[in-house]
């Protein structure tokens, strides 16, 4: 992030005591075993929160609609910093001191404490609030308004300049797809940077509700960003659509709770591949205006661990009363679709998720398709998907016990056929 805001509010309750214990220990599991000048072991991915004056590092964990965040270590009295970015070569957080003296280098290990490197040699960039790393190391810093990037050798500690085409409108920029991404904090526009020649674009783009202070930004191992807002405290998912065009945009994945806070940044490291499969199961025939359920079974195949997914389930045309008791999952209206955000998911687990509506007055066969995106890299995108279809008739005139075979008849009279149900998956 970069700018100050409101003092740091509260943070968020899950509503679900369990649901804390296992945000929880899931951060403290990976970290386990974390000696002080060790660099961090990213298995499932991390994401990395610096917030508060003095700057407390802590771990974000997605839980069911929420987030939680972990402390990684303490405080150090005095010690503000910003600018925070994850160096994939060592493995190492960075990030720039905004306390006096301003404008060092900072190193952070895998245990929270933090090793002042002195300020960059050809003079520090004082007030940096922007930070993250590109895939071979380098460190790019950067003030809010202006039209400069610093990039920083944290081998040698030497800095050089990248003039820009146009001011950074963003409080948080990061790293994707070969350009610097982040939203503007007035405007709302999308903006993208190339970090070779410095040309700055702005794009229109929606997935990001205002206010705008999305102070920390980070990328997930699937290639999509997150956002972290100072003000209200969402955590949002989004797609980057057509990266390298002139018109790229962003596309909403998912939205979580979070705490506000008025110092705010962000920083990533992905974890192992875990692949996530999804099936769906329903009703082969229901009459109209009766009850309809769906079933979404989520497992993770492997070979990693999943630090998060989001499923997203839009509703066919005509079903009403749409509902779902699922934690982390909300039903959304015009037109009706179930979005889901949810927790660390190990390999070998499943997860379940329950949909019901009302089926329509007209007879007919109505399609049910879902997805799911996971924050990790998915080696196999083919089994995110999953459809059912269920057959929906005036089924008043049949009598109760009718074999089925008889009713499949009847329903062959009626053109509702080439239905296929989805079978649940086997138990792990």
């Amino acid at each position: 992030m970069g700018f100050m805001v409101a003092a740091r509010g509260w943070r968020c309750r899950l509503g679900v005591a369990a649901t804390l214990a296992v945000a929880s220990s899931w951060a403290a599991a990976t970290m386990a075993g974390a000696a002080p000048g060790d660099p961090f072991t990213c298995n499932p991915g991390l994401v990395f929160l610096a917030q508060g004056v003095p700057t407390q590092l802590e771990a974000l964990v997605d839980g069911p609609g929420t987030a939680t965040f972990t402390n990684i270590g303490g405080t150090t009295a005095g010690l503000s910093y910003n600018s925070l970015g994850y160096n994939p070569v060592d493995n190492f957080l960075y990030a720039m001191t905004t306390s006096p003296p301003a404008g060092s280098l900072l190193r952070i290990d895998s245990t929270g404490a933090v090793t002042n490197l002195g300020p960059p040699a050809g003079g520090p960039p004082v007030g940096t609030n922007i930070g993250t790393f590109g895939p071979t190391g380098t460190y790019y810093v950067g003030v809010t308004g202006s039209a400069t990037l610093y990039l920083i050798n944290v081998v040698t500690n030497t800095r050089t300049a990248l003039p820009l085409s146009a001011t950074i409108g963003a409080a948080d920029l990061t790293f994707a797809n070969g350009f610097l991404w982040g939203i503007h904090i007035t405007t709302g526009d999308g903006i993208r940077i190339n970090p070779t020649t410095g040309a700055v674009t702005t794009f229109a783009q929606t997935a990001l509700p205002a206010p705008f202070g999305y102070g920390a930004n980070w990328t997930y191992g699937n290639g999509n960003l997150g956002f972290s807002n100072n003000a209200t405290g969402a955590v949002v998912q989004v797609r980057i659509l057509n990266p390298a065009s002139a018109t790229p945009s962003y596309q909403l994945v998912k939205t979580s709770a979070g705490p506000s806070s008025g110092n705010n940044d962000g920083a990533s490291c992905a974890g192992p591949p875990a692949d996530l499969q999804l099936l769906k199961s329903g009703p082969t025939v229901v009459g109209t205006s009766s009850t309809i359920t769906w079933t979404i079974y989520v497992t993770n195949n492997g070979a990693g661990a999943s630090s998060g997914f989001a499923v997203n389930d839009p509703i066919p045309a005509g079903i009403t009363n749409v509902a779902t008791s699922t934690p982390g999952c909300t039903v959304t209206a015009a037109p009706a679709a179930v979005a889901c955000a949810e927790g660390p998911l190990a390999a070998g687990s499943t997860f379940t998720i329950t949909v019901t509506g009302t089926a329509p007055l007209a007879a007919g066969p109505i399609t049910n398709t879902a997805s799911v995106t996971g924050n990790e890299a998915d080696p196999n995108l083919s089994n995110d998907t999953a459809s059912t279809t269920t057959a929906v008739a005036n089924i008043a005139g049949i009598p109760i016990g009718t074999p089925l075979s008889l009713v499949a008849v009847a329903l062959s009279a009626l053109g509702l056929v080439g239905w296929r149900r989805k079978l649940r998956p086997t138990a792990r």
